[in-house]
C-alpha cells in the first residue's frame, strides 16, 4: 500500500508543479498562499509515504485543518470559475492528500512513538 502512496506523491508533485508553472506565480497573491499550503502538505505526504517522522504529529493534525480550510475557502471563492471538468482533478488531488495527512497525524502512533535512548529498534 505504501508503494501506491509513493506513486501518488510523485504524480501529485509533478502535476501540481506543472499546473503552477502553467498558471504562473504572478497570477495572484492567493496563489502564493496556495503554493505554500500545498508544499507543506506535500512534505507531510512524503513523511507518510516513506514512513518518516517529520516534525510532530500535532503539527500535521493542525496542518490538515489548515489545508481543508484553505481549500474550502479557495473553492468557494473560485466556484464561479470552476467547472465540473475542474472538479474531478481537484478531488483526485485533494481527497487522497487529506486522507494521507489524517493517517499520518492521527493514525500512525508507532511512527510518532518516541523510544528511549538505547532501546532496541523494532
Amino acid at each position: 500500500m505504501k508503494a501506491a502512496w509513493k506513486i501518488y506523491l510523485w504524480l501529485a508533485v509533478i502535476t501540481y508543479a506543472g499546473v503552477t508553472v502553467y498558471t504562473g506565480l504572478r497570477a495572484s497573491p492567493s496563489l502564493w498562499v496556495e503554493v505554500a499550503v500545498t508544499l507543506v502538505a506535500f512534505i507531510g505526504l512524503y513523511g507518510y509515504a516513506y514512513s518518516r517522522r517529520i516534525g510532530k504529529a500535532l503539527f500535521w493534525k493542525a496542518w490538515l485543518f489548515v489545508l481543508i480550510c484553505w481549500d474550502l475557502v479557495s473553492a468557494l471563492v473560485y466556484v464561479k470559475m470552476m467547472s465540473i471538468l475542474m472538479l474531478v482533478p481537484f478531488l483526485w488531488f485533494f481527497v487522497p492528500l487529506c486522507m494521507a495527512l489524517y493517517t499520518y497525524g492521527f493514525r500512525s502512533p508507532l511512527l510518532w512513538e518516541v523510544k528511549p535512548v538505547g532501546s532496541p529498534a523494532t
